[in-house]
């Protein structure tokens, strides 16, 4: 994890730097670029005034939800004079390396060159589906890829399924047109809509469609994947009833016991949060319960049981924060 300002209640940490240096994963300065947060509230005058609306019946679920808000609303205040703090310190020396990170963006960015590289696969479906009509076949043919690096034509990747079931990254090259990374145990189809969904209902399909449910965390072999003394992390949303399911269900019949209830703080590059502290709706923080296989002795100085992350979150979706470190 690289923490670049720590006190005894946040952590502010730069995720791309730690992100970038995976084998598999490629990311650019973008992708943790946020200059304002995602909506403000907006503040009333004494000029405005504005119609009373009707009080919707609030569900249980945003009861308890706010309920939960408001325990955690002292820590987080605490949290935001210390964020606060940190960037009003060092906000000018941001504004120079960003002014020189923007030098280098200027120097190494080739928008025309990217424009070239740069492959939209819808522009080719019609060229797909032109070559589709040469070809006979009532199933969707199926390519499975064996080897770590394996090369396409590029209207070759359409109408049929390419599948990863291995454990580990594949590659594929479409020639002259870059290289793409396809995750373990994954695979998709491409083509047009409607060719795909006759494609499609040629296929045998199940009746049952496969769900998984929170209780089928129980199946889970912790015992059999982790040591004594190990730590587990699960991130929950913000409804209270995946919190109390995991502390009070999960953790129990996995012997392990809660030793931190920790949030992460998402923030714009300048330390404000992406949303309102008192948004009604969404939150600008995600809670992370952290157990400890059977219960050792810790002190509260060494491991705190609340305690808060604090970064700029990732365009790409539900990308968590780094925890190693």
């Amino acid at each position: 994890m690289s923490v670049i300002y720590s006190t005894d209640l946040v952590d502010i940490i730069d995720c791309l730097p730690v992100f970038s240096i995976l084998p598999w994963y490629s990311l650019n300065s973008k992708d943790y670029k946020l200059d304002q947060p995602y909506f403000r509230t907006k503040a009333m005058t004494d000029k405005e005034t504005r119609p009373k609306k009707k009080r919707k019946q609030i569900s249980t679920t945003d009861q308890q939800t706010q309920e939960r808000h408001e325990v955690l609303l002292p820590f987080l205040s605490l949290c935001m004079e210390d964020i606060t703090s940190y960037w009003r310190q060092h906000r000018q020396q941001q504004q120079e390396e960003a002014k020189t990170l923007e030098k280098i963006d200027l120097v190494d960015y080739d928008k025309d060159n990217e424009e070239l590289t740069m492959l939209h696969f819808p522009d080719w479906i019609p060229s797909a589906t032109a070559l589709r009509r040469f070809q006979s076949f009532d199933s969707i043919p199926t390519v499975t890829l064996t080897l770590e690096l394996q090369e396409f034509e590029l209207l070759d990747i359409f109408n049929q399924w390419i599948k990863n079931k291995t454990s580990m990254c594949r590659k594929i090259t479409l020639s002259g047109h870059g290289t793409y990374l396809i995750p373990p145990q994954t695979d998709f189809l491409m083509g047009d809509l409607k060719d795909v969904n006759d494609l499609l209902l040629k296929v045998h399909r199940s009746s049952h469609y496969e769900t998984q449910d929170i209780y089928d965390l129980y199946q889970i072999p912790i015992s059999s994947m982790i040591h004594d003394g190990s730590l587990i992390a699960v991130w929950v949303t913000n409804k209270p009833k995946f919190r109390r399911f995991v502390i009070e269900k999960l953790f129990k019949s996995w012997k392990v016991d809660c030793i931190g209830e920790w949030t992460w703080i998402k923030v714009t590059n300048h330390g404000e949060p992406v949303l309102p502290l008192n948004s009604t709706h969404r939150k600008p923080y995600e809670q992370l319960i952290i157990g400890r296989y059977y219960k050792q002795q810790i002190s509260s100085s060494s491991f705190p049981y609340q305690h808060s992350i604090v970064s700029v979150p990732s365009k790409r979706h539900s990308r968590k924060p780094p925890l190693q470190g």
